[in-house]
């Protein structure tokens, strides 16, 4: 995977899945649900008929508080059981970088989601 090579701040936090990695890669790399399970994310729409492949881009929708927001990203990594990474504002602009890594344990999966901010201006 690529990753960024500077960043301003950056998470890591791992968690072990009772499901395949293939399982857990469809759900992931499916960003029309991730409002279902994110705090922030209200989901997204595949832009020009994006499936969720390396370089396909979205529109993701977010809410904080009273702040509602939309963020074109763009599809980094898509390794079905193993990595979906995408950039906010695209690779070239290279704001913030999201993946999911899934990693095969006994009886399921450890699923690594990591980020980091590399530019503040997407």
């Amino acid at each position: 995977m690529q990753t960024p090579s500077v960043t301003l701040a950056a998470h890591e936090a791992s968690i072990e899945i009772a499901a395949s990695p293939e399982a857990v890669y469809d759900l992931v790399s499916d960003v029309t649900r991730m409002g279902e399970w994110s705090p922030e994310s209200t989901g997204a729409d595949w832009i020009d008929g994006g499936t969720g492949n390396k370089g396909d881009w979205f529109e993701g929708h977010n809410k904080s508080g009273d702040n509602d927001w939309t963020r074109a990203c763009q599809v980094a990594a898509a390794e079905p059981g193993r990595d979906f990474t995408f950039v906010v504002g695209g690779v070239e602009d290279n704001c913030t970088w999201w993946s999911y890594e899934m990693e095969p344990v006994e009886g399921g999966t450890r699923l690594t989601e990591r980020w980091w901010l590399v530019n503040k201006t997407p």
